[in-house]
């Protein structure tokens, strides 16, 4: 069912309540919180209500789970994601737990401000990227090592936009949306599928992530 949201803003125009309805849906209200640095600390997504701690350099390094939504399993168990950032303001580590088991622990390892590996060590799984050489300002990704060590390569549209990934055999591994993918809570859209020359049903980019739209990162929210 589609939810129909409205927003109030307070005097510094940060949101202040959020409200939800529908059809079919009860009516809620959210509240976000903010710090006296202007950092959210309360945030609602798809996933439950979250609890927001930044670090120094107003990075958010550690998000604790509240509430979840109704659909999730042992909601009581606490979800932890914490983040940790290098001198340069880049994300160096991303670790997920779910009570006592770790969910997903990554390391990411770039060329100046490029990210050119991200490795997930729960799972001994690597991906590995190529920039374009001839964009030192605004670049975009070339090729797409994934976890098979398979090669693939991104085009673009005229605004850089990520549109298709090409495999190897020449046909196209992933496919950007028309809706771009993602929500107003930045959560995946229910998207129609796609189709090859051979009848079989194409991903779209934000199911192999994890650069899209813009040439930006998407991560994927947690799991538990």
């Amino acid at each position: 069912m589609d939810a129909s949201r409205t927003y109030a803003v307070n005097w510094l125009n940060q949101y202040s309540v959020i409200s939800t309805s529908g059809a079919g849906l009860q009516t809620s209200e959210f509240e976000p919180q903010y710090d006296d640095d202007g950092n959210q600390t309360l945030i609602q997504t798809s996933t439950g209500i979250w609890t927001v701690t930044y670090n120094g350099e107003n990075r958010p390094a550690l998000w604790e789970r509240i509430t979840s939504d109704s659909n999730a399993q042992n909601s009581n168990t606490q979800t932890l994601v914490s983040m940790q950032f290098d001198r340069m303001g880049r994300r160096v580590s991303y670790l997920e737990t779910f009570g006592s088991v770790t969910n997903s622990y990554k390391v990411f390892t770039y060329d100046g401000y490029l990210q050119i590996a991200n490795s997930e060590l729960t799972a001994q799984d690597s991906q590995l990227f190529i920039w374009d050489p001839t964009e030192p300002v605004a670049t975009r990704p070339l090729v797409f090592y994934n976890s098979s060590a398979q090669a693939q390569c991104y085009t673009h549209d005229g605004n850089k936009n990520v549109s298709d990934l090409i495999g190897a055999d020449q046909t196209v591994a992933a496919i950007e949306t028309a809706t771009n993918g993602v929500d107003s809570l930045g959560g995946p859209r229910s998207v129609a599928a796609t189709y090859d020359g051979r009848d079989r049903a194409r991903p779209s980019l934000m199911q192999i992530k994890p650069f899209n739209c813009r040439s930006n990162r998407c991560c994927s929210r947690p799991r538990s």
